[in-house]
């Protein structure tokens, strides 16, 4: 018959997982709990320098370099550009939160549809009237363009000229 563990049986089991943790932890690789993040030079563009924000030296997009700042892809100033020369637009949920909320189309006036429903599925979590500029999309990357046209205006919906024809990444 199976018998229950005795008081000391579980505490000698404990003491000898806690022995193997201090044997193995010297083995285990150490991470730096600061470890250096590249600063946003004058331009704006962030450098990854010895791949501080990316330790595992992922390549996650093969953009090719151009040599001058207004051929599309990456200029000599460090700017990615679309196919008409236009600065790609990138926001990044940076918190863990799964949101990311873009300078210019969290503004109500570009994003809002009715109420919290915005247009190119964003949303204003925030304010169940979407009167606040918080408008969001729901998701870890936003990347967008101005479009053929190149323009943008923060004071006109997202679903009229100018700002119709921007090439967004997260509408599908």
């Amino acid at each position: 018959m199976n018998q229950p563990l005795t008081l000391s049986q579980v505490f000698l089991a404990l003491l000898l997982l806690v022995l193997l943790a201090f044997i193995l932890m010297p083995m285990m690789p150490k991470r730096d709990p600061h470890p250096t993040i590249a600063r946003a030079p004058a331009s704006g563009a962030v450098t990854n320098s010895d791949h501080n924000l990316n330790p595992l030296a992922i390549q996650f997009l093969n953009a090719r370099r151009v040599p001058d700042s207004r051929s599309p892809g990456v200029g000599t100033d460090l700017v990615y550009r679309d196919p008409w020369g236009n600065p790609y637009m990138i926001t990044m949920d940076l918190n863990g939160d799964g949101r990311c909320r873009d300078p210019f189309y969290r503004m109500r006036n570009v994003s809002r549809d009715h109420g919290a429903a915005g247009f190119n599925n964003i949303t204003n979590c925030d304010d169940s009237l979407g009167q606040s500029d918080a408008f969001e999309y729901l998701g870890g990357v936003m990347v967008w363009s101005r479009g053929p046209d190149g323009k943008a205006d923060r004071l006109k919906p997202a679903n009229v000229s100018p700002n119709k024809d921007n090439v967004l990444d997260w509408v599908r």
